[in-house]
């Protein structure tokens, strides 16, 4: 069966659900960095940068790998159940092996006994990933389901918090809030699966074939995880629990818009698959060209925006304590457009053309050049420090990618659209500076955000229908 499915309205979804989980955080973490104190939400943020750390274990890079491979075959029936059964025993047994780590782990460092209860109970996200292969609903494009799914989970999650989250003894309370909101719409997922695929039982030779390149993807979310998390612990290691918290804010700020344009590629990886495996190589092409241009164009703007509206967002979302967090902000907000470009170099290129060693080797380069200068940076300038070290990584997966991208598709920019390009960013400037002369941060936030959305709609308006037949 032929993919039926609108590209434009898996955006609109999949977006759509990623701003669900913007909502989470965006009410959630200002409530409970002022409920918590910085101290309390600085042991929260590095108990989950921790357990991030073990969800990853468990992950064991199943989720690219069987995206990109439930793509190919989605449409034989007995090869996508057999699949289904081979990656979620792997899933399983992963994540038995993941928590006998995390258990080994506090049982050896017990300096790290004050984070013991939060990391346990944040580390539920672990099993309900494990049992949930929410990857089925990527493969087949399911993201109407997710948006609604996780919209109902989230809103739950926020029920729940306001309820009874009221002091700072009810940080373990949180730790469950953020499990619902983050991991709770697993459950739904083994009814789905049950009710959609014919599930076997499993033999060890069954799993040997996806070992190599399930650990090679392993391998490389390892190194990008590192220099993404690595800040936080590396931050709490030579400073203290209150600069972790303000850090935490404005890193968890850059994370969600990052994840916003991630949440566009989520879209992309399984489509490209399928044309990919059907050796459609116009469709390869158009494709990727058409999305390429489109991230350029937003993510520049959202970068230049956050950039200029730094001190304000800080100010609207975590409050005047965090403020001393504007200048790593400001160098995050720059990190966005080259997250991006590296996001789409890995995501939407390599990954579904199997070049996996390839971004195993960009993204190791890029930890061990993170971790390398974090020791050099933090201890002398702190959270601004790390926050160039995220910048450096990114930049360097970014030109990795693109170097190896050109082997397999020519990314190409025409003149006009950088000309449309930075006419509208001077005019995202100009809105963003002028609009400082109003009272209040929540107008200096949201009056530049829409006039400035207004005006590129209005400058990118023949770019947007030009690149919009692509995606139908």
């Amino acid at each position: 069966m032929e993919n039926t499915v609108s590209i434009k309205k898996n955006f609109v979804y999949s977006i759509a659900r990623q701003i669900g989980r913007f909502l989470f955080p965006m009410v959630a973490f200002p409530y409970a960095s002022r409920i918590l104190g910085s101290e309390g939400f600085g042991k929260f943020s590095f108990s989950l940068s921790l357990i991030n750390i073990f969800i990853l274990i468990a992950s064991l890079g199943n989720s690219n790998y069987a995206i990109r491979e439930g793509s190919r075959i989605k449409n034989d029936k007995d090869k996508i159940n057999r699949l289904v059964s081979e990656i979620l025993m792997m899933s399983i047994l992963s994540s038995f092996i993941s928590l006998a780590f995390l258990c080994s782990f506090f049982v050896f460092f017990r300096q790290l006994k004050a984070y013991e209860a939060l990391s346990f109970c944040l580390s539920l996200i672990i099993i309900l990933n494990g049992i949930g292969a929410d990857w089925v609903n990527y493969v087949y494009e399911n993201f109407k389901y997710l948006a609604y799914r996780n919209l109902i989970f989230q809103i739950v999650a926020l029920i729940v918090m306001f309820a009874f989250v009221k002091n700072q003894s009810n940080i373990l309370i949180f730790c469950l809030v953020y499990v619902i909101s983050s991991a709770g719409g697993n459950i739904c997922n083994i009814l789905y699966l049950k009710k959609h695929f014919l599930l076997r039982i499993v033999k060890p030779n069954d799993l040997l074939k996806h070992i190599k390149p399930i650990m090679i993807l392993f391998a490389g979310s390892i190194a990008t995880e590192i220099y993404i998390n690595s800040d936080i612990m590396m931050v709490r290691y030579f400073t203290n629990d209150n600069i972790v918290g303000v850090y935490s804010a404005v890193s968890k700020l850059y994370s969600v818009i990052k994840q916003i344009l991630g949440s566009a590629m989520l879209v992309m990886m399984p489509r490209i698959s399928f044309v990919i495996n059907k050796k459609d190589s116009r469709s390869f092409r158009e494709l990727s060209i058409a999305f390429f241009e489109i991230l350029v164009i937003i993510s520049i703007s959202i970068s230049i925006g956050a950039y200029m509206l730094a001190e304000d967002i800080i100010l609207l979302v975590s409050g005047a304590e965090y403020i001393g967090g504007a200048s790593a902000f400001k160098i995050l907000a720059l990190t966005i457009c080259v997250a991006s470009l590296a996001g789409y170099f890995v995501n939407v290129i390599l990954i579904p053309n199997r070049k996996d060693t390839i971004v195993f080797r960009a993204t190791l380069i890029a930890s061990i050049v993170n971790i390398t200068i974090n020791v050099v940076l933090i201890p002398r300038c702190g959270m601004v420090g790390a926050a160039i070290t995220t910048f450096l990584a990114e930049t360097i997966v970014a030109v990795l990618g693109f170097i190896k991208c050109r082997k397999l598709i020519d990314i190409i920019i025409d003149c006009r659209t950088i000309s449309l390009i930075c006419f509208a960013n001077i005019g995202v400037i100009f809105i963003c500076y002028f609009c400082k002369c109003f009272n209040g941060c929540i107008y200096r936030v949201f009056m530049p955000t829409f006039i400035s959305v207004g005006w590129c709609l209005l400058v990118f308006r023949k770019k947007i229908r030009e690149l919009a037949i692509y995606f139908d």
